[in-house]
C-alpha cells in the first residue's frame, strides 16, 4: 500500500496575495480611490457577514485557487456546476458587492484599482476586472438549490430562517470583480495570535515542527464536548498503515447567531483538550479560519474540504450537524448522516487491527441526541463558564470586535 503524503494545494498552487513590505504597499495604493468596507446586515441592522473575512481567507490562501471577487462568467459556472473557470471545484460565490449609490459615488471602472479601508485604515486593494449587476434573491436561490431542481438534497424551499440564504439575499446588486491584495497585514490580538496559522504557515509547522505525515482535520464552530472528543479519537484511526499522526482542529470564526459561544471560548476550549491531556499535545493542534458560515451542507462540506486540503490535511471528518442548522426544515438534507457515512468508510480501513479498534470505539459513538446533551454536561458547562468569565470583563459589544490590529480589522463595525 503506498503511503499517503501531504496533498498539493487545491488548484495546484497556494494563493498568497499579501504585501509585507511597506514601501511596495505605499506605491500600490498611491492615488487610488478609497472605499470603507461595510458589513452585510439584516433590515434591523444586525450584521450577518463582513467581506473583510472573505478577503482575508482569499489572500492567505484558505480558498485557493480563488484570488478575488468572481467575474460574471465564473459566478454562473459556480452556480451551475460548482466549478471555477479553471475547472477546479468550488461551491460558493465569492463576491465583492456594493450598493448602486456607492458605485456612482466611487466613479470607478474596469481597470481601476480600489483601496479598501477598514475602520479608517488601509487594508487591501481590489483590481477591478469587471463590473456587473446581480439579482441577490436569484443568487441565493441558485446557491442552495430548490426542491424542483435539487430534490436529492433540498426538500423545502429556503427562506429567511436560513442564515446562509439570507447572506446572499442581502447582497448589494453591484458586483466589482477582480483580485484582492492585502497591503496592511493585520496583527491578531491575544489569544487569536496563538491560533492563526494561514495555509503556508500551517503546512510548514506540520512538516517541520510537528513532523506529521498524515493529518485529519476536525471542523468546529462550537466549544468542545464529549461528541467532539469521541469524533476526533475515532477518526484519528483513519490513515494508511498507521493512524493519522495529527489532528488539526480548525474553528470557523465569523458572524454570530443567538446562543453561539464567544470566539475565545471556542479556541481556548479546544486548546484545553490537549493542554489538560484529553489528547496528547503532540497529536493535536488548534487553528481557525475566518468565514461567515453558510450552513449549506453538503456544499458547505466541499468548501471545508478545500480549506483543509490547502492547510495540508490528508483527511477530514465532518459530523452531520457541523455544517448545517439544527432545524432540518430550513436547510439542505443529506440521505445519510455524517456519522453513518464515516462509519461506512471506516469499516473499509486496513489493516484489520485498526478496523477492530474502530468497531469497538463505535459502541460508544454518540448519537446526535447524545452530542446535544453532552453540551450540557458538567464538563462542558465548566469549560464554557471558565471561558466566559475570562472575557466577560472586557467583552465587546454585539457588533464590535477586538481580534486584531492595526486597523482593528475585525468584523462588524
Amino acid at each position: 500500500m503506498p503511503l499517503i503524503k501531504t496533498p498539493p494545494p487545491h488548484g495546484g498552487k497556494l494563493v498568497e496575495r499579501v504585501v509585507k513590505k511597506r514601501d511596495i504597499a505605499e506605491k500600490m495604493i498611491a492615488g487610488c480611490p478609497t472605499y470603507e468596507l461595510k458589513p452585510t446586515t439584516l433590515p434591523d441592522g444586525t450584521p450577518i457577514r463582513h467581506v473583510y473575512r472573505e478577503i482575508m481567507s482569499v489572500c492567505y490562501g484558505f480558498f485557493s485557487p480563488v484570488e478575488g471577487s468572481m467575474v460574471q462568467n465564473e459566478l454562473e459556472r459556480v452556480l451551475n456546476e460548482r466549478r471555477l473557470l479553471s475547472e477546479w471545484i468550488f461551491p460558493y460565490p465569492i463576491l465583492f458587492d456594493i450598493s448602486e449609490e456607492d458605485y456612482k459615488a466611487l466613479d470607478v471602472k474596469e481597470g481601476d484599482r480600489l483601496l479598501l479601508m477598514l475602520k479608517g485604515q488601509p487594508f487591501a486593494t481590489l483590481d477591478i476586472e469587471e463590473v456587473y449587476k446581480i439579482d441577490p434573491v436569484d443568487v441565493a436561490t441558485r446557491t442552495f438549490g430548490t426542491p424542483e431542481k435539487n430534490p436529492e438534497v433540498v426538500r423545502e424551499p429556503f427562506n429567511d430562517k436560513h442564515p446562509g440564504y439570507v447572506i446572499y439575499k442581502m447582497h448589494n446588486p453591484v458586483i466589482l470583480a477582480g483580485k484582492y491584495t492585502i497591503v496592511n497585514e493585520p496583527k491578531f490580538k491575544e489569544p487569536y495570535d496563538r491560533f492563526w496559522f494561514p495555509p503556508s504557515k500551517c503546512r510548514e509547522v506540520i512538516k517541520n515542527e510537528k513532523k506529521w505525515r498524515t493529518v485529519i482535520a476536525h471542523q468546529t464552530r462550537n466549544v468542545p464536548h464529549v461528541g467532539h472528543e469521541m469524533l476526533m479519537k475515532c477518526a484519528a484511526y483513519t490513515g494508511d498503515i498507521e493512524p493519522c499522526h495529527g489532528i488539526l482542529v480548525n474553528a470557523i470564526i465569523g458572524a454570530k447567531r443567538r446562543g453561539d459561544y464567544p470566539d475565545e471560548a471556542i479556541l481556548e476550549g479546544h486548546e484545553a483538550v490537549n493542554k489538560y491531556g484529553y489528547i496528547k499535545p503532540e497529536r493535536h493542534m488548534v487553528t481557525f479560519t475566518l468565514w461567515d458560515m453558510r450552513y449549506g451542507n453538503p456544499i458547505e462540506s466541499l468548501l471545508h474540504g478545500v480549506i483543509r486540503q490547502n492547510m495540508g490535511c490528508t483527511h477530514t471528518c465532518l459530523a452531520e450537524t457541523m455544517l448545517r442548522l439544527e432545524s432540518t426544515t430550513t436547510c439542505t438534507q443529506r440521505r445519510y448522516s455524517g456519522a453513518r457515512a464515516f462509519r461506512a468508510s471506516a469499516s473499509r480501513l486496513r489493516p484489520m487491527r485498526w478496523t477492530t479498534a474502530l468497531r469497538l470505539s463505535r459502541r460508544t459513538w454518540p448519537s446526535s441526541g447524545t452530542a446535544r446533551s453532552a453540551r450540557k454536561s458538567p464538563t462542558a458547562r465548566a469549560v464554557a463558564t471558565l471561558m466566559l468569565s475570562r472575557s466577560s470583563a472586557e467583552a465587546p459589544e454585539r457588533n464590535g470586535c477586538r481580534r486584531c490590529i492595526p486597523a482593528e480589522s475585525c468584523h462588524e463595525t
